[in-house]
């Protein structure tokens, strides 16, 4: 039976794309699989209770009262050994493919590659973004101030951004970082992606080929299953507890303008007690991204402004004919 490690160096729980990648391996290619993360929260029980699959749980770094800069050093150090010790003595010795989600890069790429080459396995990277722009982005380093060197550049592009960059401390740390990464991404046997756009850069900024592999809940999770009566009982109850708390603005948005007994914004009831969708309802929109500076979710905001506005001004010309 072909074994896999999928590695992600945070909470398993929380990484569902991680969980479905053990999912698939795990149904669709018949692999036993061990997860290896962070265990702080459950998971769902389909992969919980996998005959398959294995959670491995790693032990966190201990926190120490270090300088930024020496805390990450540390942090970088025990993952390192704790990992490289799981990828080889926990994970039984027959190994075909260590999968590892990036970000974090360091020290996961470079743990994960050794590993793979000891156990002659293949070695694959899913990227989800980069940890190099993470740090420039905490850090406020712009890529001029890094001057990182891409695949693509000219002679004459790298030397302008050799004379630009800024020397020592954090923009040496992420250019650096931005190297490692790209240098353990080219070792990389396959990569996959989240995007053609990522895709894109990947080839362009480390000459990486990576399978873009989109997002997209698990059916099992995210299905089409969920009836108008049980969505109508949720927004009920958050009214109710928006209601207990005194949050009156909260209320009146999921009551709607009527806010009568067994209303809510989206839907109502008749006395039969059927529940009906309102026909002037919002849009109800689920995202599965986070809400951070290197993933901008006001675009989606002001598209649906944009939509709604276009919607309002085609009923006044439907109505103006």
């Amino acid at each position: 039976m072909p074994n896999a490690a999928v590695v992600v160096i945070g909470d398993v729980g929380h990484s569902p794309r991680t969980a479905n990648h053990a999912l698939s391996l795990a149904e669709e290619r018949g692999y036993d699989v061990f997860l290896i993360g962070y265990a702080e929260s459950a998971l769902n029980e389909r992969i919980a209770n996998h005959k398959r699959i294995r959670v491995v749980p790693l032990p966190a770094p201990p926190t120490l009262p270090l300088p930024e800069l020496a805390n990450l050093v540390w942090r970088f150090a025990w993952t390192a050994v704790v990992l490289f010790l799981t990828l080889i003595f926990r994970v039984g010795w027959s190994l075909n493919i260590v999968l590892v989600q990036n970000p974090p890069a360091l020290p996961a790429l470079i743990v994960a590659w050794m590993a793979s080459r000891l156990r002659d396995a293949r070695f694959v990277v899913d990227w989800h973004n980069y940890t190099w722009s993470m740090l420039a982005e905490r850090w406020a380093i712009g890529e001029e101030q890094m001057g990182a060197e891409m695949w693509e550049d000219s002679d004459a592009v790298r030397a302008e951004k050799r004379r630009k960059r800024v020397g020592g401390g954090r923009a040496s740390y992420v250019r650096l970082t931005h190297w490692l990464e790209g240098r353990m991404g080219r070792a990389a046997d396959s990569a996959l992606c989240v995007s053609a756009a990522m895709a894109a850069d990947l080839k362009r900024r480390w000459a990486v080929q990576a399978e873009v592999f989109y997002d997209r809940p698990p059916q099992w999770k995210f299905g089409p299953s969920v009836s108008l009566a049980t969505k109508h009982s949720l927004f009920t109850r958050l009214a109710e507890d928006a209601a207990k708390r005194g949050d009156t603005e909260t209320l009146k948005m999921l009551s709607g303008e009527e806010g009568g007994q067994g209303e809510t914004f989206f839907s109502t009831t008749t006395r039969s007690r059927e529940v009906w969708l309102r026909k002037e309802r919002p849009l109800i929109v689920m995202s599965s991204t986070s809400w951070t500076p290197d993933e901008d979710f006001s675009i989606l905001l002001q598209a649906v402004v944009e939509y709604e506005r276009r919607v309002q001004q085609q009923k006044k010309e439907e109505k103006e004919k």
